[in-house]
């Protein structure tokens, strides 16, 4: 799936197979913060992707995102680009 982010890290967009993957709809994310899904030890890499300065080329990250397809929602190790 696709994520698309603020500079502020808010969900901007995100492609329809995010359910596929996370358990989640385009709309339970969108407008969303990606630290409220992302797990605490990723917070970092996801503010340098944000605050990266520079040409505008896509940037890619290796993130843990929440999952609901898991009990409760809890954190797993799910490869996914951002």
């Amino acid at each position: 799936f696709l994520l698309v982010l603020s500079t502020d890290g808010d969900v901007v967009y995100t492609s329809e197979n995010i359910v596929i993957f996370l358990g989640l709809s385009q709309v339970d994310v969108m407008g969303q913060s990606l630290y409220e899904y992302t797990h605490p030890c990723d917070h970092e890499e996801v503010r340098d992707l944000v605050s990266a300065k520079g040409p505008q080329e896509p940037r890619h990250a290796f993130l843990r995102l929440k999952c609901t397809l898991t009990a409760k929602g809890r954190s797993v190790n799910l490869k996914s680009a951002s």
